[in-house]
C-alpha cells in the first residue's frame, strides 16, 4: 500500500478531480479549518444546547434532550477531527480535538452544573438566581404536589 501525502500540496489535481469537482481536497481541508476555529457562534449554540439538555433532563422530557442535539454544534468540529486525521493535517486535527473539548467538556459541563445547582430543589444559600427562573416548584420549601 503507498503512503498517504503529508501535505495536499503534493497532490497534483487532476483534469477532472474528485467526482469532477477539481479542488475537491483543498475544499474538504477549507471546510475542515473553518469548522476548527472557536467562534462567538459556536460558544452561544453550546451553551444554548447544553441549557436545553439539562433543562430536558431537568424535567425529565425526551423531546428537549432529543432537541437539543439537533442545536449543538458538534458536526464542524468533528469533521476537522477526522479530515485533519485522514489527510494527516495535525494542525487542523488539534484545533478540532480542542474545540469538541471546550465545547463539551467546558461550555457543556459547566452551564449544566450552573443550572443544576441554581435550579435544584433543595433551597441553597449559594443560589443568587429568583425562583421564577428556576424549574422546580418547590425551590422556596413549599411541598411539592
Amino acid at each position: 500500500m503507498a503512503p498517504l501525502p503529508v501535505h495536499l500540496k503534493d497532490r497534483e489535481p487532476s483534469a477532472s478531480g474528485v467526482w469532477g469537482v477539481r479542488n475537491y481536497y483543498t475544499t474538504l481541508e477549507r471546510r475542515a479549518a473553518a469548522g476548527a476555529a472557536i467562534t462567538p457562534g459556536y460558544v452561544a449554540m453550546a451553551v444554548a444546547a447544553a441549557a436545553m439538555a439539562t433543562a430536558g433532563l431537568l424535567l425529565d422530557s425526551a423531546a428537549a434532550v432529543i432537541g437539543s442535539m439537533c442545536v449543538a454544534p458538534f458536526m464542524a468540529p468533528s469533521r476537522a477531527v477526522c479530515i485533519g486525521l485522514l489527510f494527516r493535517n495535525w494542525k487542523v486535527f488539534a484545533a478540532g480535538l480542542a474545540k469538541q473539548v471546550l465545547g463539551l467538556l467546558g461550555v457543556g459541563a459547566g452551564v449544566a452544573i450552573l443550572i443544576t445547582f441554581c435550579c435544584s430543589k433543595q433551597p441553597s444559600a449559594t443560589c443568587r438566581l429568583p425562583t421564577k427562573y428556576c424549574f422546580a416548584p418547590c425551590r422556596t420549601g413549599e411541598p411539592s404536589p
